[in-house]
């Protein structure tokens, strides 16, 4: 994730993305005598409170939590670096390009990094973008239609 931020960021921000167990003990009998112990309460807010499904993972700007203290922009440029590597893991897991969806992203961003994020994607990817505006540049390749009334034009 580092890795991608830096192509979208200006790489003066250190960034993480920390799991937040909301259970560690690995012992199935302790997580089982938590969940019988917390049963009256799950039934009370109609879901368990307790147990793996309940893990998080924090993303960090400069060691702080983004959701506290990063702003919107910061908060979407970690989402994309994670969702960029993500890809990346993927495909060098894999051996296949996955097609990167970015459904409107980029709205929160100043258009610096939205040039650097169109620039971090791998050349080689299929991407399929919906926006309310083209990418400023190296738009030049790209296929793009309007919709308009529910159909789809040639721009």
């Amino acid at each position: 994730m580092q890795a991608a931020h830096a192509r979208i960021g200006d790489g003066a921000e250190a960034v993480a993305a920390v799991y937040e167990p909301n259970f560690a003990e690995g012992d199935a009998g302790v997580l089982l005598a938590r969940l019988e112990a917390g049963r009256a309460k799950d039934r009370q807010f109609r879901t368990t409170l307790a147990g793996p499904h309940r893990d998080d993972l924090a993303l960090k700007v400069s060691g702080c939590p983004a959701r506290d203290y990063g702003s919107e922009g910061q908060q979407r440029c970690l989402a994309l670096s994670l969702r960029l590597a993500q890809a990346d893991w993927f495909r060098e897991r894999s051996g296949v390009r996955p097609i990167l969806l970015a459904d409107d992203v980029l709205g929160e961003l100043d258009p610096d990094r939205r040039m650097r994020f169109w620039g971090g994607i791998d050349p080689e990817a299929q991407v399929i973008a919906t926006g309310t505006r083209p990418p400023e540049k190296g738009s030049e390749d790209w296929q793009t239609f309007r919709v308009k009334s529910g159909t789809f034009e040639a721009a």
